[in-house]
């Protein structure tokens, strides 16, 4: 009996922060579980650098990202990038041509080739650059908050398929077991932590964590002496050696170095709050793990949107000012007695644990 060939996608992204990657990684994880065959593409090596580089002057950075979310501006690079890159694809990618189905998880690369091309909105933010030519044969909308946005052009050159946004596995194990916040208590005996005491969980990404250091001795000032704060500091081992050095003997702060995405997916889902430094996939993974989001800070323009969607959908706040008014108000909010906070939680994570059988749906009907 001859076995039906797999269907082929290639997935192809860029490195610039780990957003894009990511998404790439997670599309790459449930196409194979579903039965198809997918390959991640890395395009674009010199963007990485040229993006750190960038976010360091978050004014410049905002500046340029606002002047190229105008159509007629983002056209040419995008036409030209894409161009460029694909060439490469052709000639080093054995049978590029031939997927079933390219998509691209990076809004400066629209492919052309395959049988079917997409472009997927990572973000709820719905920049020009997403629309600009050459229209693929669909866009994939992860956020529902991008329809409000999308501008004609997208629905007239290209069909819209709009799914949700995906996470790791692991992360759907955790919401598994968590129906309400009295239900962290699990993963709390499980990681070995103290059923009464609070923890919170402090995020940016390994390249952004320094961001929190001078925030420490304020925690340890202002807020309550049950609350521990646990910082996740990925791969900058050099923050993570130097703030357990300092402060290694105070019972009030973990330092943990890189964790797997089993590991992070339990932390979040045993902490009763999350501060951030930055938000994007970070948002999806907190929702199914019922982790309230506190902004610390976000890249403007580029993160606008998730913020928006903390606030209207009720899953934190983000706070503002300097660095005591940030604390004093996460010590506030952190104080009330919100009902509404748990039930907006628990509404977003049932959102979000639908949106795996909607994208794998529509693949369905798209090959």
């Amino acid at each position: 009996m001859n076995q039906i060939p797999r269907k082929k996608i290639a997935i192809v992204t860029a490195l610039a922060g780990s957003g894009h990657i990511t998404v790439a990684k997670v599309f790459e994880y449930w196409f194979d579980a579903w039965g198809y065959k997918s390959d991640v593409l890395l395009i674009g090596s010199l963007l990485n650098t040229i993006y750190t580089h960038l976010l360091k002057i978050p004014k410049t950075w905002e500046s340029i990202y606002r002047i190229s979310n105008r159509g007629y501006v983002s056209h040419f690079p995008v036409r030209k990038f894409t161009q460029g890159e694909e060439k490469k694809l052709m000639k080093h990618v054995y049978e590029y041509d031939d997927y079933d189905l390219i998509l691209s998880t990076y809004p400066m690369f629209h492919p052309r080739a395959g049988k079917i091309s997409a472009v997927v909105l990572v973000d709820p933010t719905t920049h020009a650059s997403y629309f600009s030519p050459p229209h693929p044969d669909y866009y994939i909308i992860l956020w529902e908050e991008s329809l409000k946005t999308l501008p004609d052009s997208a629905k007239t050159k290209s069909k819209i398929i709009s799914t949700g946004p995906l996470a790791r596995p692991a992360f759907y194990d955790v919401a598994e077991k968590l129906n309400s916040f009295k239900d962290k208590i699990y993963f709390k005996e499980k990681l070995g932590l103290s059923p009464d005491k609070r923890y919170c969980l402090i995020m940016a990404g390994g390249a952004w964590i320094s961001r929190a250091e001078k925030f420490i001795p304020l925690f340890d000032k202002h807020l309550d002496g049950d609350i521990e704060f646990v910082f996740v500091c990925g791969r900058n081992t050099r923050f993570c050696n130097k703030m357990t050095k300092r402060y290694g003997n105070n019972p009030r702060f973990r330092f943990l170095s890189w964790l797997n995405e089993t590991e992070i997916s339990e932390w979040m889902g045993a902490c009763d709050y999350g501060i951030f430094f930055s938000v994007a996939q970070t948002l999806t993974e907190a929702g199914l793990c019922l982790l309230p989001v506190y902004l610390f800070s976000y890249i403007k323009g580029q993160e606008t949107a998730y913020k928006d969607i903390i606030i209207d959908r009720g899953l934190g706040q983000n706070l503002t000012g300097n660095r005591t008014a940030k604390v004093l108000a996460f010590k506030n909010l952190i104080g009330q007695n919100d009902p509404a906070l748990e039930v907006s939680m628990l509404n977003f994570k049932k959102y979000l644990e639908n949106s795996k059988n909607s994208l794998r749906d529509s693949l369905k009907e798209l090959l």
